[in-house]
């Protein structure tokens, strides 16, 4: 984040909020002498953080979208307001 604060400057905004996600874990397991495969699902809460950047009215908004630090997306919006 530090590194998209250095070359983008501060946002306008910035929101967090939790996505559900579905995982899977796979392992191998043996039962009475038989090796068998197993794949168990979970649900997990990702959290996840949304700068925007209003470019001003003659550009479009930028969305940067972050997951755990990282840069996982980044979107246009609408012309901007300022």
């Amino acid at each position: 984040m530090p590194e998209v604060r250095n070359r983008c400057g501060e946002p306008d905004a910035i929101s967090s909020r939790m996505q559900k996600r579905k995982v899977q874990h796979r392992y191998t397991r043996w039962v009475g002498g038989v090796q068998e495969s197993v794949i168990e699902e979970e649900e997990i809460d990702v959290p996840l953080d949304e700068w925007t950047y209003d470019l001003g009215p003659s550009s479009f908004i930028r969305y940067v979208l972050f997951e755990n630090g990282s840069v996982i997306d980044v979107s246009t919006g609408e012309y901007g307001r300022k």
